[in-house]
């Protein structure tokens, strides 16, 4: 039996993935197959490296992935006189609204999406590498989003907007000077949606829509 189903991290990328459960020596095995490799190079995974899944409630077949690397402190996974035991994490059942109406979101322009967690209530926060290098202007342009550079892009909701300094590092980009301002004005909480869409290129402007979790 094949199940195609998704993988999310916190700043919002997805991979999909392909879960198959096998027969062996009478017993049923289950494991991601198909995407994996992806994945896991994408995020870098190392042995050592732990992986929380967390099902999403409303959402077709998905789940939030997140990751603790082996460099970190083991002991964040345990709680203290249960003998070892995993302590269950909050769930993300307050956010299962808010991502499901997030995944009905189209658009023709290129967009991606953050499901907002404690990490990104942070004066900086992290952006997909991937839409960046793919969508915003390298030739050609007054302004070029290369590594090692920044800029001032602009995120709008409704009618107001907020510039927000987008930092390309080597290894990862980043909102920093101005999200602070953003993420207060607009009350964002965790477990709340937010799609940022691109609609207009070199003098950056990403239309942001927030789809609220349940209180």
């Amino acid at each position: 039996m094949r199940l195609d189903i998704i993988l999310w991290v916190p700043d919002g990328s997805t991979w999909p993935v392909q879960y198959i459960f096998r027969t062996v020596k009478g017993h049923i095995r289950a494991e991601i197959n198909k995407g994996w490799r992806a994945f896991s190079l994408d995020n870098s995974l190392k042995v050592g490296d732990v992986c929380v899944f967390e099902s999403i409630k409303g959402v077709k077949v998905s789940f939030i992935v997140k990751i603790f690397r082996a460099a970190e402190d083991a002991n964040c996974f345990l709680s203290p006189g249960t003998g070892g035991q995993v302590t269950q994490r909050p769930s993300s059942s307050r956010a299962s609204t808010a991502l499901g109406a997030a995944s009905k979101f189209i658009s023709e322009n290129p967009f991606f999406t953050i499901c907002i967690t404690s990490d990104h209530l942070k004066c900086v926060t992290a952006v997909p590498r991937a839409f960046v290098r793919k969508h915003l202007p390298k030739e050609g342009s007054i302004k070029k989003y290369t590594e090692g550079s920044a800029h001032t892009v602009m995120l709008q909701v409704a009618n107001r907007s907020w510039p927000v300094k987008l930092i390309l590092y080597p290894h990862s980009d980043k909102f920093s000077a101005g999200w602070s301002a953003f993420i207060r004005d607009n009350t964002l909480r965790v477990g709340d949606v937010c799609i940022f869409e691109l609609i207009k290129r070199d003098d950056v402007v990403l239309k942001v829509n927030i789809f609220r979790c349940l209180t």
